[in-house]
């Protein structure tokens, strides 16, 4: 079973999400602070947005620290786990990586990122809740702008 994308050295799907829920548990238990940062590409039903995600993935790995978790979901979607991150950091994480990852993917095509976050506890207490609700807010965000 594939448990790295080889090209973009991250964590893909259920190795991603075995790794997450492993972090959360340990913030929890150690009432640490953790955040989930999750990145999804503007694209057209059906429009495959490979090439744009593994632009993606190589950006993030070059943001984050030695402790964070990086990962791809259903091939599309960048989430990044933040270890000993407040809200705040991660929403300025957020801005910066989105700003970035944008700009770097216009290379290929024109296309924007929509990001989405997540914190212990004020979002849930499980890797599931935090997944949840990071999707949900980057996706109720493209809502918003119109773009699904």
């Amino acid at each position: 079973m594939k448990t790295a994308d080889l090209p973009t050295k991250v964590f893909i799907n259920e190795e991603f999400e075995s790794r997450l829920a492993e972090q959360v548990r340990h913030a929890v238990d150690r009432r640490r602070p953790y955040a989930l940062l999750i990145c999804i590409p503007q694209h057209l039903p059906g429009e495959d947005v490979t090439d744009v995600a593994n632009v993606g993935a190589h950006c993030v790995r070059e943001y984050v620290r030695a402790d964070d978790l990086t990962g791809r979901l259903n091939g599309e979607i960048i989430a990044v786990g933040l270890p000993e991150t407040e809200a705040s950091g991660a929403r300025v994480f957020a801005q910066r990586i989105q700003s970035d990852l944008s700009l770097r993917s216009n290379r290929l095509r024109s296309t924007s990122w929509e990001a989405g976050v997540a914190t212990l506890p004020q979002d849930g207490l499980t890797a599931h809740e935090l997944l949840n609700v990071a999707v949900t807010s980057a996706r109720t965000r493209r809502r918003r702008l119109g773009m699904l």
